[in-house]
């Protein structure tokens, strides 16, 4: 479960975070108490006084919270089943994802154009909040693929902030959904294009400079917790268990 994670930003005091991260060329993991964020990476410390830096590049998932993997060596790792969806259901869902999803051998393909609506957890703000920034959420609506609920409404999700950028007076931040808590089990989601191509994104473009919006409300984008942020899919998107 992704739990509280809260972000860095805007100064203000928080308690120390516990996360696992997966790191992208072996799948090893490594949990800790959060030390340092900056800009390109974070720092852990573990329960043993080793400290371990990793750039954000190089890692494929962060859990908030300490992974327990009995009889699983060093690397953290947990042998888990490939059938698919855990946690799925036969209730009626609100967004439907408009075509099949496809199954794969640890997980399953949404198609372009999946609704993922997602309340956040945590605060966003293009003034104070680094790209690569993580908070948690939950899936506001069932996901539905031929009348089955494939991701049930509650889920956990990860909000991650993957790019700001400023064009014509406007700056436009987009988020895209990084992984999945449901039934037990946790999910990578990302683009079957791989890390070059958006997955589930949502996109926030902010006033432009010089309008009466601007002057009222400033030019950063924000979004509050507890705001409802409205994913779709961009391309097809995989959802496969964390091995």
């Amino acid at each position: 479960m992704l739990g509280g994670l809260l972000l860095e930003g805007c100064g203000s005091s928080k308690p120390a975070e516990s996360v696992t991260v997966t790191v992208k060329k072996d799948g090893s993991r490594f949990s800790g108490t959060v030390v340092r964020r900056e800009a390109n990476s974070i720092t852990l410390t573990d329960s043993y006084g080793s400290v371990r830096t990793f750039l954000y590049t190089e890692i494929l998932d962060i859990k908030n919270g300490l992974t327990e993997s009995p009889a699983t060596g060093a690397s953290g790792q947990t042998t888990t089943s490939t059938n698919i969806p855990a946690g799925a259901s036969s209730a009626p869902a609100t967004h439907s994802s408009g075509s099949s999803a496809k199954v794969t051998s640890t997980g399953f393909i949404l198609p372009p154009g999946t609704e993922l609506p997602v309340v956040s957890s945590g605060f966003f703000d293009s003034c104070c909040v680094e790209r690569g920034s993580f908070a948690p959420g939950k899936l506001d609506a069932d996901v539905q693929s031929e009348g089955r609920v494939v991701i049930p409404r509650g889920a956990n999700v990860t909000v991650m902030l993957m790019d700001v950028s400023t064009s014509e007076g406007r700056t436009t931040v987009r988020f895209e959904l990084g992984a999945l808590d449901f039934g037990g089990r946790h999910y990578i989601m990302r683009s079957v294009k791989g890390e070059k191509e958006p997955g589930a994104v949502a996109t926030y473009t902010g006033a432009k400079d010089g309008s009466m919006e601007a002057k009222t409300h400033g030019l950063n984008v924000h979004v509050d917790e507890g705001s409802l942020m409205p994913f779709k899919t961009a391309l097809p998107t995989e959802v496969s268990l964390s091995q």
